[in-house]
């Protein structure tokens, strides 16, 4: 009797998000990408391909508490080697997660940073934000830390720079573009998508793939040495806020 209600609850919910999204559904099925429901939970996944790079699309509750609510969600593998570690976020939300980080290792006297922290979020502990993006445009919103400083400038320097470059200033909530593992992935807060805010993003984050291929030429990643041990932070090492950076 359980399976029947769930099978019918998937059922009711694959009839509801065709009618709530028919849009997007247009959408994806006009460019020849793949629409589906979420299994679940509220939401659903697109799947299409840059070129011969296939990424997946999908849109659900978030799955990163430093964004609130419901996410834009962008995945696809780059030939960037598993080493290289980036972290390209907006810069109100680099310096609320700082604090919050500080807040959290001060207050509970704590020596490390375990694994339920993410990824992205203890960079910002073991790399120094980037300072080079201060005298460009994109250091007005945007910070990054990477474990290959010249990378990710290069990586900024051209199709991903201008799409950001272009974006304004109230279509920019809380996002993060992130590659580590051979995969680039790109987190953005979004309550109520649409077909504009779709494909808003998804230009913003091919731009961060074929960018990512003329940046490595199929040369290796030169990844700079960790400025600290990976899950071994004293208070000393914490990032203090940054005033001085702020523009």
């Amino acid at each position: 009797m359980n399976v029947v209600g769930a099978v019918w609850r998937w059922l009711r919910q694959l009839g509801r998000g065709h009618r709530q999204w028919s849009d997007i559904r247009h959408w994806a099925d006009d460019r020849h990408f793949a629409w589906r429901p979420s299994r679940g939970e509220p939401g659903f996944v697109i799947d299409g391909r840059l070129g011969a790079v296939p990424w997946r699309l999908e849109w659900g509750p978030s799955k990163r508490g430093y964004i609130a609510g419901s996410e834009l969600r962008l995945r696809a593998k780059v030939a960037t080697g598993r080493d290289l570690q980036v972290l390209l976020m907006t810069r109100e939300l680099q310096q609320r997660l700082e604090a919050e980080v500080f807040d959290q290792f001060v207050g509970d006297l704590q020596t490390r940073l375990d694994t339920s922290t993410p990824a992205e979020v203890r960079w910002l502990v073991m790399y120094p934000v980037m300072t080079g993006l201060d005298a460009d445009p994109l250091g007005e919103r945007w910070s990054a830390v990477s474990n290959a400083r010249q990378w990710l400038l290069a990586w900024l320097d051209g199709g991903l720079g201008k799409a950001l470059e272009a974006l304004d200033d109230d279509d920019v909530p809380a996002v993060a573009l992130v590659i580590s593992r051979g995969r680039c992935t790109l987190r953005v807060q979004v309550d109520d998508p649409g077909v504009e805010v779709i494909e808003r993003w998804l230009r913003v984050f091919e731009s961060g793939l074929r960018q990512a291929r003329r940046s490595t030429g199929g040369r290796p990643v030169v990844v700079e040495p960790e400025i600290t041990q990976p899950g071994l932070f004293v208070p000393s090492v914490l990032p203090q806020p940054r005033q001085a950076e702020v523009h």
